[in-house]
């Protein structure tokens, strides 16, 4: 009979051990499969792509993605036998001024062909923000062959009329929406704003003081930047008026004098 209570402890015990091996195995393979780590270290990411939001209306703004082809993964593993990449734009908005709560959500699949690929690909998604308004805006944009994606956090303002995101800025020789802020000297610019409710650009002009900053430190206080221009000047708006920048500086392009 003892034999026996002992034969069903053995057996008890390691029924147990079992199960709790398989439960500590089958742990470790779903964080192994679900580690999205990737997507917050900017340096392990295999894409880059830019952003722009534009505000069309009071009820509706745009979601302009830029990334640049090349850089994603082509395979002919599709029914039509060609060389193509697939393309994925997550997006959820936060609405900040009742509380960060989920207003819009919603995924995007582009096919990206590489035979007839520009420089760059461009994707516009409209979004539901409101007048009056401020959201943060989630987008992850993911190379769905490669299985690699990156995320990125941008503001929507629209307290405002006349803040950079109801302007468009755009190459005057290809029309096509720039959205690096650092431009080359030799790049023709034109400014477009197609509420078309001002005539006049103020553009203030700030010298490229060269000083190489000094390291983030918590007992040193960092510098403040002098915000006053070293000068402003005018110009007649007009969506065809061509600007360029040939001196390295930091230029602010406003509406208003007093923004």
């Amino acid at each position: 009979m003892i034999f026996i209570m002992r034969g069903i402890i053995y057996i008890g015990l390691i029924g147990l051990f079992i199960v709790l091996f398989q439960s500590c195995n089958t742990a470790s393979i779903i964080r192994r499969d679900s580690n999205l780590a990737y997507i917050y270290n900017p340096g392990r990411a295999t894409i880059h792509p830019r952003f722009k939001v534009y505000h069309d209306n009071d009820n509706q703004s745009t979601l302009f993605v830029k990334i640049y082809p090349v850089e994603l993964l082509y395979n002919m593993a599709n029914p039509e036998g060609v060389y193509r990449a697939e393309l994925g734009i997550y997006y959820r908005l936060y609405d900040l001024t009742v509380g960060r709560i989920v207003v819009d959500s919603g995924f995007v699949k582009y096919p990206v062909l590489m035979h007839n690929v520009k420089r760059e690909f461009i994707a516009s998604i409209p979004i539901k923000a409101e007048k009056a308004h401020t959201y943060n805006l989630e987008v992850i944009v993911r190379d769905i062959l490669r299985n690699k994606a990156v995320q990125s956090f941008i503001t929507v303002d629209k307290t405002s009329e006349y803040n950079r995101q109801n302007f468009i800025i755009v190459d005057h020789k290809s029309r096509v929406q720039v959205f690096n802020p650092i431009v080359d000297s030799s790049l023709a610019l034109c400014i477009l704003y197609p509420k078309k409710e001002i005539d006049t650009l103020y553009i203030r002009y700030f010298k490229n003081k060269s000083k190489i900053p000094d390291p983030p430190s918590f007992l040193i206080p960092s510098g403040s930047m002098d915000l006053k221009p070293d000068s402003v000047w005018s110009i007649p708006y007009s969506d065809t008026t061509i600007l360029k920048f040939p001196v390295q500086s930091i230029h602010c392009i406003i509406s208003s004098q007093s923004s």
